[in-house]
């Protein structure tokens, strides 16, 4: 399996109350695509830091590490914030939600952040809702959802770069000039037009 990613020799380190504290030290990873990895450990051993090093939230103190063949750890800030905008999820145990947003809104936020027009992103945030069938609950503030519901809206927020991808081929012959067909599978933007008019406004 490709590799997906890889730390070598990285350390990072905490200034606390009169005291600095080693997260990690000197930990080499690699993780290969497809697979299952779960991080265990009692609390204060590091599991944080070695995801935010992972994702790029956190810039290891001395090491590397590489996501994708992307050295992120070398990375400036502004690379590193468009990276993680447009490579990496986030799920915490609580909702990372806008509570003054609906779920639509909240997915359509994300996608404007990363660059998407206002209108493609409110049809890839209908496609990544139906994708955890929350079409629904579209309308509605994160107060008025259940907490598994906040959370599937939150999964949503996280799909939409693979929900996205479009396969077109072309079956015309040469001088004809007739729309190129689509092939496979509808795409997630097909989904979300479809989905937009099923939707009506909704009652709060």
């Amino acid at each position: 399996m490709p590799e997906l990613a890889r730390m070598e020799g990285v350390t990072k380190r905490h200034a606390g109350a009169g005291a600095t504290v080693t997260a990690l030290a000197h930990v080499t990873l690699e993780v290969r695509e497809g697979e299952l990895l779960a991080v265990v450990g009692r609390a204060g051993s590091g599991k944080t830091s070695l995801l935010f090093a992972l994702g790029g939230i956190e810039t290891p103190d001395e090491g590397r590490v590489a996501v994708s063949g992307i050295a992120i750890s070398e990375l400036p800030a502004q690379a590193l914030t468009a990276f993680r905008r447009k490579t990496t999820g986030w799920m915490f145990q609580e909702a990372a939600l806008v509570p003054s947003n609906t779920a639509l809104e909240n997915i359509v936020l994300s996608l404007r952040l990363a660059g998407v027009s206002a209108s493609l992103a409110q049809t890839r945030a209908f496609a990544a809702l139906e994708a955890v069938e929350l079409t629904a609950r579209a309308h509605h503030h994160p107060h008025q959802l259940s907490g598994g519901e906040q959370q599937r809206v939150d999964r949503a927020n996280h799909r939409w770069p693979a929900q996205t991808r479009r396969k077109r081929c072309d079956h015309r012959r040469p001088g004809d000039t007739r729309p190129r067909s689509r092939c496979g599978r509808g795409s997630a933007a097909d989904d979300g037009q479809r989905t937009a008019r099923k939707l009506g406004p909704q009652e709060s």
